[in-house]
């Protein structure tokens, strides 16, 4: 049982002197009892209490609420029919058709579920449960990627009984990745037909 939602915007806009750039948003929330036969790292395909599914309910394993990409195409002003005209064929085929960019992702994290490896429930069908919440604050001041979360937020749950922190209640580090590029067009010396 899930349910998806989302708001997407994108913008293209393609500059004279060889400069595309493209722009993209989403705003989502995407909320399940399991996120399928395949979960992540963060995500468990088999319930705490099996006699609960709905318990279960929570973000998806695959959940991310926002991310921005953005690209940068620059065709560079060197060769055959450029700004800095090369009419020498050899010359244009080392020089000309040059293009630079890059791609910058911004996303915030995925959600995950904290396990402890106990079975204190005595179910003996999971070899772990989720803990407890003790009220503390989820993420100290200064996260950090070794203390990404307070320890002291969670304890574990008593012999014979669940845990009460639910299915990915804690969200993991977002990323930011910037790739550059750079490749070059060249026609083939034959015809490609």
């Amino acid at each position: 049982n899930a349910n998806y939602n989302a708001l997407s915007i994108k913008a293209t806009r393609r500059f004279s002197q060889g400069l595309s750039v493209i722009g993209s948003y989403t705003w989502s929330k995407s909320i399940d009892d399991t996120s399928g036969v395949r979960p992540g790292p963060s995500d468990f395909l088999y319930p705490e209490n099996s006699d609960c599914i709905e318990c279960e309910r929570g973000l998806s394993g695959f959940d991310v609420r926002h991310r921005v990409v953005s690209s940068v195409l620059y065709d560079l002003p060197v060769g055959k029919g450029r700004l800095l005209n090369v009419d020498n064929k050899a010359l244009n085929g080392i020089v000309g058709g040059w293009q630079a960019g890059g791609i910058l992702t911004l996303q915030t994290g995925v959600p995950g579920s904290l396990m402890v490896l106990v079975d204190n429930a005595g179910t003996t069908v999971a070899s772990s449960d989720r803990p407890n919440a003790t009220g503390a604050p989820i993420y100290p001041d200064n996260p950090t990627p070794s203390r990404w979360i307070n320890l002291n937020a969670f304890a574990e749950a008593p012999q014979g009984s669940w845990g009460n922190v639910g299915r990915n209640t804690i969200e993991g580090p977002g990323i930011a990745n910037l790739d550059a590029e750079i490749h070059k067009e060249f026609l083939m010396p034959y015809r490609e037909g």
